[in-house]
């Protein structure tokens, strides 16, 4: 199994909607039924008023009966979606793979991650990409073991990109728990697109995912994120406001209920 915890002051932003799951044809069936007998001309008026009062305490009965086994469906209000930065994070057997969506306009914030030609001053004095690497995984966007151990990072891809459109049914929109507006998709659609590899030698029993961060410690920038135990995925989209920490099982696979 694999858990996540402190997710940031976002992170409590759902709505709880109850949906009631009933055995629609037995109820018809039972109203078919109660039709049926006071729809009998045979019989006396009175007989016919008796049956409607019955039939109206069935109702009454049959709703409160079946609201007992209605079951409560999270709905993600938070807007973490179409937050301007996105990352996915994929714990796969022998290493971390985070997938960012950087906008175009928090490139400051990832200038380690930034190709050099996309500088418009050549003759700026930058470190190797390698140590540029070895900093952003020390400093910015850190994926630490149970024993302390940072992991190292590997840049495997940097482009730029337009990004992905993930909908959300809600932007813009009030969110109900909150009373305010939920963050709609950036206009700009310009992101950097950067695949970065964290490996690792033995299966971590936990891993702390420690986002770019201000001098206060919250985020630094406006983060969204995902996380999947290899191709499982372990929550829906949540702003990642600070550390998280991951308790992996790795004998056991991922069961969503378990969250």
């Amino acid at each position: 199994m694999l858990s996540v915890y402190n997710f940031g002051k976002d992170g409590e932003d759902y709505y709880q909607a109850a949906t009631v799951k009933a055995s629609y044809w037995h109820f018809f069936e039972l109203l078919q039924c109660f039709r049926s007998s006071i729809t009998n001309t045979t019989r006396p008026v009175s007989n016919i008023k008796i049956n409607m009062h019955r039939f109206r305490c069935f109702l009454l009965v049959f709703v409160f009966i079946y609201a007992q086994f209605s079951q409560a469906d999270w709905i993600n209000l938070t807007g973490a979606e179409i937050s301007p930065n996105i990352a996915e994070i994929y714990v796969l057997d022998d290493q971390v793979k985070l997938v960012l969506e950087i906008y175009v306009g928090n490139l400051d914030a990832f200038d380690e991650l930034i190709p050099d030609d996309w500088l418009k001053d050549s003759g700026i004095d930058r470190l190797p990409v390698e140590e540029r690497l070895r900093q952003f995984a020390a400093e910015k966007f850190q994926f630490v073991t149970g024993t302390g151990k940072k992991l190292p990072a590997k840049l495997m891809l940097a482009e730029p990109r337009l990004r992905i459109d993930r909908k959300s049914r809600f932007a813009g929109k009030i969110n109900p728990y909150t009373q305010q507006r939920i963050p709609e998709a950036p206009e700009d659609k310009r992101v950097l697109y950067v695949e970065i590899s964290y490996p690792f030698t033995s299966k971590p029993e936990t891993l702390t995912i420690i986002p770019p961060l201000d001098k206060e410690g919250g985020a630094l920038i406006s983060l969204g994120f995902i996380a999947y135990h290899k191709s499982v995925p372990i929550i829906d989209f949540r702003y990642l406001g600070g550390s998280a920490k991951l308790n992996l099982d790795w004998q056991d696979p991922p069961d969503n209920e378990n969250l």
